[in-house]
């Protein structure tokens, strides 16, 4: 058989964007660049308390914090409070955490942008049909948004994961992880 295919590549996050786009148009607030959310976390760095104030406020603890906080933005209230009272260091990172997250008012993260796109997806606002079958290739985290979106977008089109596998026992763990996480959303795994 003879034929053109038209295939469009996004990493999840600018699909979330795409899909996001009617709910995210209809608001005040903004998608968040990260040279701007680079500036905020630099920002708050000022403020930090005993001991993350007694680290030098270079590139690399910005992009940690960075990083941090964008894992940190799945969890719930409850996860943040058992976080905060494990030890002084992780009290000081939920602190400067929570204030990032006020001086992000106004935008939208990654994790915004997700929610905003399963909710779309999920209410028929976003146009799925002209997507045709979703392939997620290779990831090698999912978060709870990731996955509400993926949830959304398998009961309207066709949703496909490719993993990766190595064949090595300890290399493949975050792959079992994956795959549990998966099976539940997209059905059983096939070798």
């Amino acid at each position: 058989a003879t034929g053109l295919a038209n295939v469009r590549t996004l990493a999840l996050p600018q699909l979330a964007e795409l899909l996001a786009t009617p709910l995210a148009s209809a608001g005040d607030r903004r998608p968040l660049t990260a040279t701007w959310g680079a500036a905020l976390v630099r920002a708050g760095l000022v403020e930090a308390r005993p001991p993350l104030s007694q680290v030098p406020a270079t590139a690399a603890v910005e992009e940690a914090l960075t990083l941090t906080f964008a894992r940190l933005r799945e969890a719930t209230d409850a996860e943040l409070r058992a976080l905060e009272k494990r030890s002084a260091r992780a009290a000081a990172v939920i602190d400067r955490f929570r204030d990032h997250r006020e001086r992000l008012e106004g935008h939208l993260d990654r994790h915004d942008l997700l929610v905003l796109a399963a909710t779309a997806v999920r209410d028929g606002r976003a146009e799925v049909n002209e997507l045709g079958p979703v392939i997620l290739h290779l990831p090698r985290r999912l978060g709870r948004s990731d996955l509400a979106l993926l949830e959304a977008l398998a009961a309207r089109t066709e949703v496909v994961a490719v993993l990766g596998v190595t064949g090595d026992p300890d290399g493949d763990r975050p792959l079992r992880r994956l795959v549990e996480q998966l099976e539940p959303v997209l059905g059983p795994a096939l070798a």
